[in-house]
């Protein structure tokens, strides 16, 4: 891992970050030296989510951790767009599992974009595993949390990738989805494999801003509330047109 551990921090520059937005009780010095001796790239705390967006014109956030005690502040500034990370990844730090679940229910009840999950009481190896998959732009969602994701109702999609054989050997769209142009169609595609908005860009080679435009399209022409939802009828019709075969 030391070899991509070591590309995250050139690949960023100096100006990039992880920024933790928590009492310094729980995200101390320690915290910070182990994310920049882990990744080599700058840790930063902050005391609230309006200070971290106010320094944000002088860095580059490449991570948002956001203490479970503002989870709260993080809805609704969200939700109001008062606060944006941007093309950063965004996490809730908990160490409250039912503080989260109750979070995640909120958010995409909301909100269509995807957020994180980072536990706090977990082994030191465990925390840097699950830090550096969000800092490679990754949603982790926890067993813990996806345990009641049918409880939920309106779930993140998984932040793993579906089975190979759940995907159109293909590459055509089931026909329910005939309505979305090609390129909605691959936008779907990838956020049916978990990817977020920034890999999205990357991938198809387009901003993040047209990415966001193609899944207010997609939502909209296949008349579902939100991105999840239209994930959950990718994969629905993809079963019945494997079923129908």
């Amino acid at each position: 891992m030391q070899e991509i551990d070591t590309f995250i921090g050139d690949s960023l520059g100096g100006d990039a970050e992880v920024s933790f937005i928590g009492n310094p009780l729980f995200y101390g010095p320690q915290v910070i030296r182990n994310i920049e001796s882990e990744f080599g790239i700058r840790g930063q705390r902050y005391d609230s989510l309006l200070a971290a967006a106010k320094a944000r014109s002088g860095s580059a956030f490449q991570l948002v951790l956001v203490d479970q005690m503002h989870a709260e502040d993080l809805l609704e500034l969200s939700a109001s767009g008062r606060f944006d990370p941007g093309m950063a990844t965004l996490a809730l730090a908990y160490r409250d599992a039912d503080v989260a679940r109750n979070f995640l229910r909120r958010w995409y009840a909301r909100l269509d974009t995807t957020i994180g999950f980072l536990p706090m009481n977990v082994a030191l190896e465990v925390w840097l595993s699950l830090v550096r998959l969000l800092l490679h732009g990754q949603v982790v969602l926890p067993d813990e949390l996806v345990a009641s994701r049918a409880a939920l109702g309106d779930a993140p999609p998984a932040a793993k990738d579906p089975p190979p054989c759940a995907l159109p050997p293909t590459g055509l769209p089931p026909t329910g989805l005939k309505p979305l142009t090609l390129r909605e169609q691959e936008v779907l595609e990838l956020i049916a494999r978990g990817e977020s908005n920034k890999r999205i860009a990357a991938e198809l080679d387009i901003t993040v801003h047209t990415v966001k435009l193609h899944v207010h399209n997609l939502v909209r022409k296949l008349d579902v509330p939100n991105r999840t939802a239209a994930v959950s009828l990718y994969f629905e019709q993809q079963q019945q047109q494997g079923s129908a075969r």
